[in-house]
């Protein structure tokens, strides 16, 4: 999978980012229920088939923001993956 429609990216074999996520929560202990995942690309598919809460930075294709359950309010280049976890995870 790639970021783009417009690169090649080389990953390990049967590697990408649902398989990270499953490592990272093998290895702290945390139960799948408790993750939540933030993407924008293609590449980032495997990690919403896995991840509990999945959001789609709002630059995201449509075909990825369908795949989530909720959609960041700014895209990428504007930190939207930050705000969205300020608004939702900070208190005021």
């Amino acid at each position: 999978s790639n970021s783009s429609r417009f690169n090649a990216e080389t990953m390990a074999y049967q590697t990408d980012k649902g398989t990270g996520i499953k490592e990272m929560i093998a290895h702290f202990g945390i139960h799948q229920e408790e993750t939540l995942v933030i993407g924008d690309s293609d590449n980032d598919r495997a990690m919403f088939e896995f991840g509990h809460y999945t959001v789609a930075m709002k630059n995201a294709r449509p075909e990825i923001q369908a795949l989530t359950s909720d959609v960041t309010a700014y895209t990428n280049e504007e930190d939207g993956a930050a705000k969205y976890l300020a608004k939702h995870f900070l208190a005021d």
